[in-house]
């Protein structure tokens, strides 16, 4: 096996004395912030459980050794998955050593998708028993593998029989002798995974010696994969109520203070009996005797039970003279009311049947539970809309539908333009409440046969079925794109949001999962066409789509690898001649196609959220590098301005202020020298939360500058609401000085507006040495472009510097 990445010396408490490795690379960490603490601490809650008795057992003995698969906290809160090998200390060692590789993306993604559907069971299996702590009934678990693995506080005190002893087959100790096959025929002889609940009663004999009727009723567990995992089941104390149907004078009062309904049929009567529940429950007054015309009850059934038993409970009941199961009455309001029964044939000694009897449970509210766990296993929690669980099962019901001679399925993506700006300035709450609007929008704006779905963050899937072409699906998408735009309040916030759509439509071949990657392959070619747009899939989206996802693992691995780079334009000043600052640019030195320059990789890094990554550590870098420019200058020289590039995704990001505090004291940077450059686009989308976060950093000391300046439509509205030092004039300005009247008039108007509000201007794009002269005869100060200096690596400005040139 390969050196590890990490090692990490802890002593026998598990507290992390020393590191060794690249820490910040693999986990995002420095030395300093770990040593001294737990090393449990940065560990996955599920690899915490077993944390403390892995230390104790390993500490010490470098003769054992135990690998595993691992999830490591990240410093923003996410996880990352290593290899970790744990073996104790050998001699001149710390009693624990923990060595740490990183894993492929194939791994990682491997790992996260089976602990997905784990945590998801998990989840599953730990609100099962929060409630069936509270249910009045006797609960249980019982694995198909395992025996019983779980009883609630109520099932011990039905039978006695305490949680430990319960476990495995330990239970099946208190069922009487001859009941034990009725008894066991759910566990060990259950039909098929989708069979339904299920009912028996049977005798067990409790350890204090007490015979007890108990009514079961159970029901299937599928695991992960759809395989029949458990069983689970409730369980209550019948006796009382068997005894009542035994002898019913003697026990009339215990029958009518039961919450169940009761009712007790003799063959050779035209009455039958109902306790007090039964009669309130079908609407019958008080009665002395309880007895009811048999009429009357008739008049109130459904018509399986009067016109004739259903089949296979009639079969299973004078087979067994018992059956259990749910069935369905209606009570005197007219209201369907799920019941769990209990149905028992009296035969005479000649084995005639001479009676019946049925004890009937309410299980309403068991019926709204089992409904509510189905719905959050199929819903978003936030909408309410179908998750991607559910759109998938509709979709794949749809398109058997579209095979079998119906029209073509559309699928339509949708996901809100720069909403992850918009969640980040105003705050996840009001994230959350812009998306339950939109929600609600849409699944207006779409026919109540089409399905809407929400995928998670800012995704939403719209299914129709029966598409006449591709116009159906781009009207619907139009409509959509309108509801979207609609203005939103959020606070005191007003804004809008923009939505891109992808449009997918069925062919003969096509799959949920191949239409839904259609759809949002077409969903990145409309964004990349300028958002705001609805386009129908076609093949060449498809490898536009691996193209894109290339780009973004290979940016990722750059990020990690060191393949950053950073080039730096000298701005100089028109009066002196002389360089006063640079502007910071990222390039990435690909390995296979070479230097790569911004406009070939950062909107896959915007997409993705790598663009806050590389904004760090452009951050990072470039006041590092500044800090060497002004160690070759010396201390009496003028102040060299850096310029830093924000986009909307990085201002909005609630870490930029501590990042960029953090690189300041790191480097000793004076903040008065860095410029944080911003264009006006993203400046406008959310013009109170820009003003507000600008107003922090300028209160810390930076200067704004707006980019591109004068190319926005609304750079003067909104100029005076926000903190700014400094105006860039766009280069399509510039390129016309020396030619076309209408620029040098448009430059000239920046530069007056600029000077009356006291801001300083700076002409980017110059090319040729008219512009040059035109922009000094206008009164500009400070200029860049190729012809005075191209972006160049941080030792070729240092040369530059030293040369001291002029302009």
């Amino acid at each position: 096996m390969s050196d590890p990445d990490l090692v990490i010396e802890c002593d026998d408490a598990g507290v992390i004395r020393s590191v060794v490795g690249d820490l910040r690379t693999h986990l995002g960490y420095v030395a300093d912030e770990v040593v001294g603490q737990p090393i449990a601490d940065y560990l996955h809650p599920r690899n915490q459980a077993v944390a403390g008795p892995i230390v104790t057992t390993l500490a010490g003995q470098p003769q054992l050794e135990l690998w595993d698969e691992v999830r490591v906290r990240n410093p923003d809160g996410s996880w990352t998955w290593v290899m970790a090998s744990v073996r104790g200390g050998g001699p001149g060692q710390l009693p624990l050593v923990v060595s740490v590789r990183s894993l492929p993306d194939e791994a990682t993604e491997e790992l996260n998708a089976r602990h997905d559907l784990l945590d998801a069971w998990i989840d599953r299996e730990e609100r099962f028993r929060v409630l069936a702590e509270a249910t009045p009934v006797g609960v249980f678990q019982h694995s198909m593998t395992d025996g019983c693995v779980y009883v609630n506080e109520r099932w011990t005190q039905i039978t006695g029989l305490a949680r430990d002893a319960a476990m495995g087959r330990g239970w099946q100790a208190i069922i009487h002798p001859d009941d034990t096959g009725a008894a066991l025929a759910d566990y060990e002889a259950r039909g098929a995974p989708l069979e339904g609940p299920r009912g028996n009663t049977f005798r067990i004999v409790r350890p204090d010696g007490q015979l007890r009727w108990v009514k079961v009723a159970t029901s299937p567990v599928l695991g992960p994969e759809g395989e029949l995992h458990s069983v689970v089941g409730t369980l209550d104390d019948i006796t009382d109520a068997i005894d009542a149907v035994a002898g019913v004078s003697r026990l009339t009062q215990v029958l009518e203070a039961t919450p169940d309904l009761v009712g007790v049929y003799e063959v050779a009567d035209d009455a039958i009996y109902l306790n007090d529940a039964a009669r309130r429950f079908f609407g019958f007054g008080p009665r002395d005797d309880g007895r009811v015309p048999l009429a009357d009850l008739h008049a109130r059934l459904p018509s399986w039970m009067t016109e004739g038993w259903d089949q296979a409970i009639g079969d299973a009941l004078l087979a067994a003279s018992t059956w259990s199961g749910e069935l369905e009455l209606t009570d005197a309001q007219g209201v369907d009311v799920p019941m769990l029964a209990q149905l028992m044939v009296r035969r005479d000694e000649l084995d005639r049947v001479v009676g019946f009897a049925a004890i009937l449970r309410d299980i309403s509210d068991r019926k709204v539970m089992e409904a509510q766990l189905e719905h959050q296993a199929t819903h978003d929690p936030l909408t309410g809309l179908p998750n991607r669980t559910l759109l998938l099962q509709r979709l794949g019901l749809a398109l058997e539908r579209a095979r079998e001679g119906g029209r073509p399925v559309a699928v339509l993506f949708l996901d809100l333009d720069r909403f992850k700006v918009v969640n980040d300035s105003l705050g996840h709450q009001q994230g959350d409440h812009v998306l339950v609007t939109l929600a609600e929008r849409i699944r207006r704006a779409v026919d109540p046969t089409q399905t809407v779905a929400r995928f998670g963050g800012d995704e939403f899937v719209v299914l129709a079925e029966n598409v006449g072409g591709p116009e159906e699906p781009l009207a619907l998408a139009g409509e959509l794109i309108d509801q979207v735009h609609r203005p939103l309040d959020a606070s005191t916030e007003r804004f809008v949001l923009s939505t891109s759509i992808g449009i997918a439509i069925s062919d003969p071949e096509a799959t949920p999962e191949t239409l839904l990657r259609d759809a949002d392959a077409a969903m990145y070619r409309a964004k990349g066409a300028g958002r705001s747009q609805a386009l129908v899939f076609d093949p060449a989206m498809r490898a536009d789509a691996m193209v894109r996802f290339d780009v973004e693992a290979a940016l990722r691995r750059a990020v990690a690898g060191e393949e950053l780079r950073l080039h730096f334009q000298p701005k100089v000043d028109l009066r002196s001649g002389t360089i006063i600052g640079v502007e910071a640019l990222v390039r990435w030195q690909h390995p296979s196609r070479g230097l790569l320059l911004p406009d070939q990789f950062l909107d896959v890094a915007t997409e993705t959220g790598l663009i806050t990554e590389i904004g760090s550590w452009v951050i990072d870098r470039g006041m590092a590098d500044l800090a060497r420019f002004d160690e070759v200058r010396g201390p009496d020289a003028a102040p060299l301005y850096l310029c830093l590039n924000l986009s909307a995704t990085e201002l909005a990001h609630p870490d930029l202020v501590p990042t960029i505090a953090s690189a300041l004291e790191r480097h000793g940077v004076d903040p008065g020298h860095i410029d944080l450059e911003l264009t006006e686009h993203s400046l406008v989308a959310d013009v109170d939360a820009s003003a507000r976060r600008l107003g922090e950093l300028r209160a810390m000391g930076l200067k704004i500058a707006i980019d591109d300046f004068g190319t926005g439509y609304s750079s003067l509205a909104y100029l005076r609401r926000l903190p700014v030092d400094l105006l860039k004039i766009d280069r399509t300005f510039v390129e016309g000085l020396g030619e076309r009247a209408e620029d040098a008039a448009i430059v000239h108007a920046i530069a007056s507006l600029a000077s009356s509000l006291g801001l300083a201007v700076v002409a980017e794009g110059v090319e040729t040495p008219e512009q040059l002269a035109a922009l000094r005869e206008i009164g500009v100060t400070m200029a860049q472009g190729h012809l005075i200096a191209r972006p160049q690596p941080a030792d070729d400005v240092i040369a530059l510097l030293r040369q001291g040139p002029s302009w």
